[in-house]
């Protein structure tokens, strides 16, 4: 939802640019003589916008689209612990379950880790016993949550999609609000020789051009803020799951995932503490 609401967002104002901009002109075509607008601006309104209804089945499947890829995105920030969660629940019967994560997770550290603490836990649980493990330098140095490249480059494609399809449909409309524009002003040139019409219309393409730039500009910053925003809604639970597999691995085999404020992210907390649960009760510790 947050994903459309921005694109919602910019084309409400664009509409809104228009709008007034429209009214702006209606005032101007009125002052210069042209009768059949004045008093009544809804019919100005109309002849402006008459082509614009066309484009309300395009614009109503690219929010279908947009919606998608909203839910492609929150997919993607969660599969690190759907994979967890996943395993978690068939590696309690299965020993030999296999742990499948993918190289395009939204949480590489944690990926990538959980691999390596899974190849832990399966070798404790052959040997039946569990015992404390030297960790990998890179490992043991982390304190806070780590930004993950990956998860950028990923969300900048999704981001580049939105902003040309949205930048697309802002073009779209204000090309042919601007075209019928022109039109009227043809129609008045045949009329009245009026000076200053020229300009008019040049000055009107100027105003057009600085508003859409804008909101295009906008569309990109706000989906930029939105796809920190996501991510600071996972980085912190992915480094409450590091965080527990490495306090498992150094002895701390009491260590589980508690997760405050992360309530979409609680069943597979859930599921991976009860695993944890399994391994600790049924494995002898080495004291």
């Amino acid at each position: 939802m947050k994903v459309v609401a921005i694109a919602l967002a910019i084309l409400l104002f664009i509409y809104l640019m228009l709008f007034n901009l429209m009214k702006i002109n209606s005032y101007y075509f009125i002052s210069i003589g042209f009768p059949s607008f004045e008093g009544n601006q809804s019919v100005f309104f109309e002849y402006l916008t008459k082509n614009i209804y066309s484009f309300i089945p395009w614009v109503f499947a690219f929010f279908v689209v947009l919606f998608f890829a909203g839910i492609y995105v929150a997919k993607s920030l969660l599969r690190p612990f759907e994979a967890i969660a996943k395993y978690s629940e068939e590696a309690i019967d299965n020993v030999e379950a296999v742990y499948e994560s993918s190289y395009f997770s939204s949480q590489r550290l944690l990926a990538s880790f959980s691999e390596y603490f899974f190849s832990y836990i399966r070798l404790s649980r052959n040997e039946k016993k569990l015992t404390t493990n030297l960790l990998p330098t890179q490992y043991t140095k982390i304190h806070a949550p780590v930004f993950d490249k990956i998860f950028l480059f990923h969300f900048i494609l999704i981001i580049g999609v939105m902003c040309i399809f949205t930048s697309w449909f802002i073009q779209l409309i204000s090309a042919d609000v601007y075209s019928n524009m022109v039109d009227i002003a043809l129609q008045m040139l045949k009329k009245k020789n009026i000076t200053g019409m020229a300009s008019f219309l040049t000055r009107q393409s100027e105003v057009i051009e600085f508003y859409t730039s804008i909101a295009i500009s906008i569309t990109f910053i706000f989906y930029t803020i939105l796809g920190f925003h996501l991510y600071s809604k996972v980085s912190g639970a992915a480094f409450g799951f590091f965080a527990t597999m490495r306090s498992f691995m150094k002895g701390n085999f009491f260590a589980r995932v508690h997760l405050i404020g992360y309530n979409y992210i609680r069943p597979q907390s859930r599921k991976f503490n009860k695993f944890l649960d399994y391994v600790q009760k049924n494995i002898d510790v080495e004291k």
